[in-house]
């Protein structure tokens, strides 16, 4: 194999024992500064009322994936060294989670997999000749998935028990907090969500619905409402792992809408749009309330129905090819409804009913634009928005109210990134393209949710950061480009830069005022 690693061989599931109780932490006052890393924990300062569930104190009850699924294409892995977990990424639904035995360091790796001699194969120069790299997951074999080409792998510590991080500790801290049943509680749980990797955040969610019934539940009623007072970045991922434990995929198709509105931004001219048909329909989701604008043009006539599985889009919804009769016929009727009350009643008539629920939209998960083809991912490129680039801007469910008016202003302002829109690379996120560099914008100020998370709980945000900053090399080197954060607060880019230098992430760290 030349300067290539390759190794492969599956071994049986080993479970992780569960550690002890993790009493409710209390934010401490702020530090004048932040700090990536710390030495020591933050000391529990309260008890929950109460006696905790007897599961949560040694239960050696392992996840399982979903093994009767459809097989679909794995998108990424995320691995935790710490505790021997893997989770299998998919665009369609929950990951296949399992175990590995490896002895990767914690970066970011291009793998290709090699089914028909069931090796798994790392680029030349990444990783040494004769590395551990043995998984099994829950359910299928994972030689039996098709892969993405190459795979981006990432590699964290994860949650560990020697660190005294454990997954019990986890469970504890999010239950606690949403037992307090407080809007500024349920915000902390989904944050501290946010800062786990993709299989950390399965296997809390999961122990936390098998110990604590309706606690994730609870926190996917109210998940609108804590988003709106955070800055942390994943929003997105929890949202859809927590619906995928307590809701049918149903309910959180594009189809299992439970009422539409005639959009007033009908009647609203656009000089720009090459549209034949400006009709908008409003649909409204609930658990956790969420409103999609969908284009009446979009949603076709054919009766076909699809044999691919749907995937996730904007909101955490998932979606068809096209929306069409066949793959969405409650929303090909209410096209046909919206179509005959537009011809049957006048715009203001119309205009003004909506306004009269309108308040219902208000605090809600939103989206606002065209779902067609959404999965096909057709290129998309706002004029003056990037240079030529790696990339294309494609849709994405973070902007509008899924995120602070300042946060989408700044993104605007410091990278030009267009409403509602995201610039991919091999899948990974981006603001834009400039200069021969992939930009980020990263909206982090002083005493922010993010910022109080860098100095409570460091060892969760720093790796939280570096994931993310090696993820993002990865893929930029691909492409022979580099990548620049925009920060929104000089101290946050001090701190960055600082952390940057030391773990020897080329990343550049600029700071540009909001």
């Amino acid at each position: 194999m030349g300067d290539e690693a390759a190794t492969g061989i599956r071994r049986p599931l080993v479970a992780r024992p569960a550690a002890p109780e993790l009493p409710r932490i209390d934010p401490p006052e702020p530090a004048e500064r932040p700090a990536i890393e710390a030495p020591t924990r933050p000391a529990p300062s309260s008890e929950r009322v109460g006696e905790p569930s007897p599961e949560i104190r040694g239960s050696p009850r392992r996840p399982a994936s979903d093994s009767a699924r459809r097989r679909t294409t794995v998108t990424g892995m995320s691995i935790n060294v710490a505790a021997g977990r893997v989770a299998l990424s998919t665009a369609d639904g929950p990951p296949y989670r399992g175990s590995v035995d490896t002895d990767l360091a914690p970066g970011a790796y291009d793998l290709t997999v090699d089914r028909r001699a069931e090796r798994w194969v790392f680029a030349g120069g990444q990783v040494r000749s004769g590395l551990r790299f043995d998984l099994t997951i829950d359910g299928p074999d994972p030689f039996t998935l098709d892969y993405a080409q190459p795979l981006l792998l990432s590699v964290s510590r994860g949650l560990d028990d020697t660190r005294g991080d454990t997954l019990a500790q986890a469970v504890a801290l999010v239950d606690r907090a949403v037992y307090d049943h407080e809007p500024q509680r349920w915000a902390d749980a989904v944050d501290y969500l946010c800062l786990l990797n993709e299989v950390d955040l399965y296997d809390v969610i999961d122990e936390l619905e098998a110990s604590h019934p309706g606690v994730a539940g609870e926190l996917l009623l109210n998940f609108a409402h804590a988003v709106q007072r955070s800055d942390v970045e994943g929003q997105d991922g929890v949202l859809r792992a927590l619906q995928s434990f307590v809701r049918p995929p149903a309910e959180y198709y594009v189809d299992g809408f439970v009422s539409w509105q005639v959009s007033p931004a009908t009647w609203k001219h656009d000089e720009t749009s090459t549209r034949k048909s400006n009709v908008q329909l409003v649909l409204s989701f609930e658990r956790p309330p969420r409103a999609l604008t969908v284009y009446a043009e979009d949603i076709g006539d054919a009766p076909d129905k699809e044999s691919a599985p749907p995937v996730h889009g904007p909101l955490a919804l998932t979606y068809p090819r096209a929306l069409s009769l066949g793959t969405t016929p409650r929303l090909h009727a209410a096209k046909k409804a919206a179509l005959a009350q537009i011809e049957a009643q006048n715009a203001e008539f119309i205009v003004v009913a909506f306004r009269l629920t309108a308040e219902v939209l208000l605090g809600v998960f939103q989206a606002s634009q065209s779902v067609a083809q959404m999965a096909t991912k057709t290129q998309v490129r706002p004029a003056s928005r990037a240079e030529r680039g790696p990339g294309r801007w494609e849709p994405t469910g973070q902007g509008g109210t899924n995120m602070k008016a300042d946060a989408e202003a700044y993104e605007l302002s410091s990278c030009g990134t267009p409403r509602g829109m995201g610039y991919y690379v091999d899948g990974v996120q981006f603001e834009g393209f400039k200069g021969g560099k992939l930009l980020d914008a990263k909206h982090w100020t002083r005493g922010g949710r993010m910022d109080n998370f860098i100095r409570e709980v460091p060892w969760s945000a720093g790796e939280k950061i570096r994931k993310q900053a090696t993820t993002q090399l990865r893929v930029a080197s691909r492409h022979g480009v580099g990548v620049q954060w925009r920060v929104a607060d000089r101290h946050v880019a001090d701190a960055l830069r600082a952390f940057m230098t030391n773990e020897g992430l080329p990343i550049e760290i600029v700071f540009i005022a909001p």
